[in-house]
C-alpha cells in the first residue's frame, strides 16, 4: 500500500510519551490496547451516527467530486508519463573548479 511521505518521516523518529501528568492532573487511567479498542468499538456500535437526508446527499456529492478529482489525477499522471524528458545542457554562471586550489574550472572561468 502507498504510504504518505510525512508518515514515513514520522515513523523514522523514536517518540516516547509520558502520561504521568495526565494521570496526576486529570485522573487518567492507562488501559491495555485490547481493552481500549473493545471499549471504542462498543461505543461506536452503541452510538451510531444519525444520517439525515441532507447529510446523505452531501456525502454522495462529496464522493462524486472525489471520484472526478481522482479521474483528473489519473489522466494527469498518464499525460505526464507520456512526456519524453529533454536533456538540457545547463551550467552555472559561476566557476566550479574540479580540484582545490585551482583558480579556474574546466571551462577556463
Amino acid at each position: 500500500p502507498e504510504v504518505p511521505l510525512d508518515g514515513v518521516r514520522m515513523a523514522r523518529k523514536c517518540m516516547f510519551f509520558d502520561s504521568s501528568r495526565a494521570i496526576k492532573e486529570l485522573g487518567y487511567e492507562p488501559t491495555p490496547v485490547e481493552a481500549a479498542l473493545e471499549r471504542a468499538v462498543a461505543w461506536y456500535r452503541d452510538n451510531p451516527p444519525s444520517v439525515t437526508e441532507k447529510y446523505a446527499a452531501e456525502l454522495a456529492e462529496n464522493y462524486r467530486l472525489e471520484d472526478e478529482i481522482a479521474a483528473v489525477y489519473r489522466q494527469s499522471c498518464e499525460a505526464l508519463a507520456a512526456i519524453e524528458p529533454e536533456a538540457k545542457d545547463f551550467h552555472h554562471p559561476y566557476p566550479h573548479p574540479k580540484k582545490p586550489g585551482l583558480n579556474r574550472d574546466h571551462r577556463a572561468r
